[in-house]
């Protein structure tokens, strides 16, 4: 995990990481993935899974005691992955600015189309993490000018999201494996790396 590998190359910094207790994915063909996270601890590296707020498929998505959560922490810097009207990032920097003392909140976002906000309270959540934030990390140059199409003045980091790993991804026997799933030598085959979504096309 990366965050984890963060820990051991900042040895003398701590690292907290608040996934939620219980979370649901879109995997492959539309199936759905759940994940459970478990509390632990290695050296300077700590899980401290939250829980989702009551309401959570009828209304909005909140961390139950995520204020509680960063005092206990203490933490120097805030670091949210998600988009910038996304409740929960608006949660994080309105919980962010009433600490003492007051850590630096920087999300992490990689929306790349160009979007606009109808519903009042997206406008409401954008305007809060723009104001409350110190910065940003977009994972390329078009999500980082969106962000300041839409205002935000402040730093923004491009960074790549983590690769691949090699031990896993790796060249192989192209010819065994065609043949493993009836293709020919020859024939021309399309790949395609992305969620099964209606927005990317596929089906198309």
């Amino acid at each position: 995990m990366r965050w984890k590998r963060l820990a051991e190359i900042y040895g003398s910094s701590e690292v907290t990481l608040l996934p939620p207790a219980k979370y649901s994915s879109d995997g492959a063909q539309g199936q759905s993935q759940m994940w459970v996270a478990e509390r632990r601890s290695e050296g300077n590296y700590t899980e401290l899974p939250v829980e989702f707020g009551k309401g959570w498929f009828v209304t909005l998505p909140f961390y139950k005691g995520m204020r509680g959560q960063l005092q206990h922490i203490g933490p120097n810097v805030v670091y949210v992955i998600g988009e910038v009207f996304n409740p929960i990032v608006a949660q994080a920097a309105v919980a962010s600015k009433f600490l003492r003392p007051r850590p630096k909140l920087v999300f992490h976002v990689n929306h790349n189309i160009p979007y606009e906000l109808h519903r009042l309270r997206h406008k409401i959540y954008e305007k809060c993490v723009f104001r409350c934030s110190a910065g940003a990390v977009a994972e390329n140059t078009t999500a980082a000018e969106i962000l300041k199409v839409r205002g935000f003045s402040k730093p923004v980091l491009i960074q790549a999201a983590p690769g691949a790993s090699e031990a896993c991804f790796r060249p192989g026997d192209k010819v065994a494996v065609r043949a493993s799933i009836g293709l020919a030598t020859n024939a021309f085959v399309v790949g395609f790396v992305g969620g099964f979504r209606p927005e990317k096309g596929v089906p198309d």
